[in-house]
Parts: C-alpha cells; structure tokens; sequence
C-alpha cells in the first residue's frame, strides 16, 4: 500500500469518529436543550407526544435542525439525566448548613422547571433539626374533636390491667410468705 492510500484510510477512519454518536455539549447547547424541554415536557401523555421516548426524539430533531449536530435521542436524554442530577445536588447543598457553597450555572432555569417537583423541591421538609413547614399551621388544619378523642379520659378503663377483684395486677418480683 502506498501512502496515499493509508491517508484515504485513516483520514475516513477520523471522518467516522467525528460522525458518531459522541457529542460535546457546549453552555449554549444546554441551554438551548433546557428551553425545548421547557416547551415540550407539557404535551408528554397527549397524542402528540405519547412518552420521553418520543419527546427526546422531538428535541434531539430539533437539536439536529437548529445546531446542525447529529446527536440522537439517547444522548439528548442522557444530557437531561446529568443536568437534573447535578441540580439535585445543588439543591440538596443549598439546603444544608455548614457546607461550602456550590454553583450550578442553569440552576435558574433549572428551578423554573422543576418549582413544582415534590421530590426536588418538598412541601414539607423533615429532619432531625429542623422542620420547614411551620408546625403552627399544621395543627391550624386539625380539628378539635380528633385531639380530644386521642386523649384518654379518666372514666374510660384504667390503661394497665385489673385482677377479677377489681385491685390492680401487680408487677416484679415477689417474695413468697410462709
């Protein structure tokens, strides 16, 4: 083989890797991928989009069309993945104390999708430390007759045990008489 016929070779073997499925997202690419969720993540479920298997099939087309990449849905999807789970990690840190503090550059538009997501952004937060619902309005929200049927009253049966005499049982260790 001469070397014009390696360069031909090697220079198609390099054409191949550019064209393959490996993409390198750019700021302005993310960007442009939280925005198209952003329009079409409401139509999942209609008879447009039927599933995330088509949705990540729109916005990789849509990707394709406006970036003139050849990305495919996986790779769209798997963007996504990586993006809600580093913006899961900044809000976990967001809401711990002591921490150092982390930057998450699409965190912004992050929360405007995801303000309604109970699994990222709970009504009530509970931990050993601290309670983010105020108690007060919780207990606003009982009513009176539920807490006084919870609280036992003296006329109902003494809460231990009763012999058939009426005298309470008695517990522990005995010393036997005689």
């Amino acid at each position: 083989m001469n070397e014009l016929q390696e360069f031909i070779i090697l220079n198609t073997e390099l054409q191949e890797k550019e064209n393959s499925d490996y993409v390198m997202w750019s700021h302005k690419s993310s960007l442009l991928l939280i925005d198209l969720y952003k329009q079409h993540k409401s139509r999942v479920g209609t008879l447009e989009i039927r599933n995330m298997k088509k949705l990540w099939e729109i916005v990789s087309e849509e990707i394709n069309i406006k970036l003139k990449w050849n990305t495919t849905p996986a790779n769209v999807e798997n963007r996504w993945r990586v993006l809600e789970r580093n913006f899961k990690k900044y809000m976990d840190n967001k809401n711990k104390t002591g921490r150092g503090r982390k930057n998450f550059e699409y965190a912004q538009h992050m929360e405007e999708i995801f303000q309604t997501k109970r699994n990222i952004n709970p009504e009530i937060l509970l931990s050993s430390d601290t309670v983010q619902k105020p108690v007060a309005e919780l207990i606003q929200n009982v009513p009176e007759e539920s807490c006084s049927e919870a609280i036992p009253s003296s006329s109902k049966s003494p809460p231990f045990s009763t012999r058939s005499d009426g005298q309470p049982k008695k517990r522990g260790i005995y010393k036997k008489e005689g």
